[in-house]
């Protein structure tokens, strides 16, 4: 083998590497940014049941008044 082929091979190696990398990382930063949605909804969530029910409980210490 001469050098042109070490340079051919190292460069379908260096590809193969970039591309793989490139794919983990957009994996994982697809799930990191699922695992955010879930809690940003769940959040959403619970601040919508407490101001409900902060509500609900103004309205009952209104009557009570």
């Amino acid at each position: 083998m001469d050098i042109s082929s070490y340079f051919s091979i190292d460069t379908v190696v260096g590809a193969t590497i970039v591309i793989v990398g490139n794919w983990a990382k957009s994996r994982i930063e697809g799930s990191i940014q699922h695992e955010y949605d879930k809690g940003l909804e769940k959040l959403k969530y619970e601040l919508k049941r407490t101001d409900m029910l902060v509500t609900e409980r103004m309205v009952i210490f209104k009557l009570l008044q």
